[in-house]
Order: C-alpha cells, then structure tokens, then sequence
C-alpha cells in the first residue's frame, strides 16, 4: 500500500471534461487548449522540417 501525505490524500481527482462556472477566471488546459500563439521560433522550425522532409 502506498502512504500519501494527509493533505494529498484528501485532494479531489481529475474530472474530466469539467468546465469551470466563470470561463473568465480561468485559463482552461484541460483540453490543450492556449490562449497564446505558438513562438515564431516554433513555427520557423516546423516549416523547416515541413519543407526539409
């Protein structure tokens, strides 16, 4: 059996597919999604290797 800490062990587990009551409070992550553009670094190397291939 493997012992967690009290405070670990009385923590609520994921629940999927929960969506917070005020959207404009959180961030949601649950569902990959970002509220930020990919870095033009990223997108540089993707067509890189798009193009390369």
């Amino acid at each position: 059996m493997i012992k967690l800490r009290k405070n670990i062990a009385r923590m609520a587990g994921y629940v999927p597919g929960y969506q917070p009551e005020d959207p404009a409070t959180y961030i949601k992550l649950n569902t990959n999604e970002n509220s930020y553009p990919p870095s033009p670094k990223v997108i540089e190397a993707i067509i890189a290797r798009w193009v390369k291939d």
